[in-house]
């Protein structure tokens, strides 16, 4: 490890031993160094280096450490919904596929036109208003077969609200539908 520019420009070179004792210092007034490329050791090789790092000097040097990392999710489900929808003129079947290290759950809106959403709310698909009004997946299928007589036929649209505990990585790799 070795000087630094302090204000003035003066240059203070220290050379440290890998205990971390001085072995040598020298101090020089220069005010044409702006920069150089390389440093010679002498009695010794001639050193190219690409970057040498010049700083005001503190003793004992900086440091931080880290303790484990702190790794939190949303809570307050987040939601994904495809782009493009799929044209039915019946629902069969719905099904989703988490990923393998995915934690929480993911629940459910569906439409049939990508604006207004659905749930199924115990006896029919009503229409949804907050997040809170959702399905998980089985849900939804039992009772997708309904959607077109409850609602209409149109283009399948998914909500999905990813909901997590704030220590859960909610993942979906997938939703499959089932149509005609």
């Amino acid at each position: 490890m070795f000087g630094f520019i302090s204000p003035g420009f003066v240059i203070d070179l220290v050379l440290y031993d890998a205990s971390g004792a001085i072995v040598d210092s020298v101090s020089a007034t220069n005010s044409t160094v702006t920069s150089f490329d390389r440093f010679v050791v002498h009695g010794g090789y001639e050193f190219y280096t690409d970057d040498i790092r010049i700083r005001q000097y503190t003793s004992p040097d900086p440091s931080a450490s880290l303790d484990q990392l702190e790794t939190t999710y949303p809570t307050d489900k987040p939601s994904v919904t495809p782009k493009t929808g799929q044209a039915y003129t019946e629902l069969i079947s719905f099904s989703e596929t988490a990923a393998s290290s995915s934690a929480g759950s993911v629940q459910y809106q569906i439409s049939n036109d990508g604006t207004t959403w659905y749930w199924w709310n115990g006896s029919t698909w009503a229409n949804a208003s907050s997040a809170v009004e959702a399905n998980i997946a089985p849900e939804v299928n039992a009772q997708i077969s309904r959607f077109a007589t409850d609602v209409g036929t149109g283009t399948f649209f998914f909500r999905a609200f990813l909901v997590s505990d704030g220590t859960q990585q909610v993942q979906l790799d997938a939703v499959a539908l089932d149509y005609r």
